[in-house]
């Protein structure tokens, strides 16, 4: 009898944090097509879906995760994802980046997210709030 075991490959994505915000308003207002919406998002639950896709190419997306907005792209030559601004009032400066995880923390308000691949899969998002909210995705 053989035995076959199968190993899941998953790769975690490196986030690059812009120092300087590079996403104007427009550019903010500009992606409305709403791909994901998860009107109840639990603490401490991680919520995952694919990053939109649109010609075969990652195009730009933003994340709202309860009141915080921000804009997320990948760079496929570096293989990296770039956090590249906030949206409307969030605070960037509220913002990090940890061992490939962007964390945001302010006013008792937390949640991160991560970017991965898993056996040759399409990227995905993975977010865990850290309080119960919403969470979308606009493309």
């Amino acid at each position: 009898m053989r035995t076959y075991f199968s190993l899941a490959y998953l790769i975690l994505m490196d986030i690059i944090l812009r120092t300087t915000p590079t996403i104007t308003e427009e550019t903010c207002n500009g992606l409305n097509d709403r791909y994901y919406y998860q009107a109840v998002a639990l603490a401490d639950s991680a919520y995952t879906f694919n990053w939109a896709i649109s010609s075969g190419i990652y195009v730009p997306t933003k994340l709202a995760i309860g009141s915080v907005q921000f804009v997320a792209q990948y760079d496929a030559a570096n293989e990296k994802i770039i956090a590249e601004g906030p949206c409307g009032s969030t605070s960037w400066s509220a913002f990090e980046v940890k061992d490939k995880t962007l964390r945001y923390q302010k006013d008792g308000f937390s949640f991160e997210v991560q970017c991965f691949t898993e056996n040759g899969s399409p990227l995905k998002f993975k977010v865990l709030p850290k309080n119960n909210t919403t969470i979308e995705a606009f493309r």
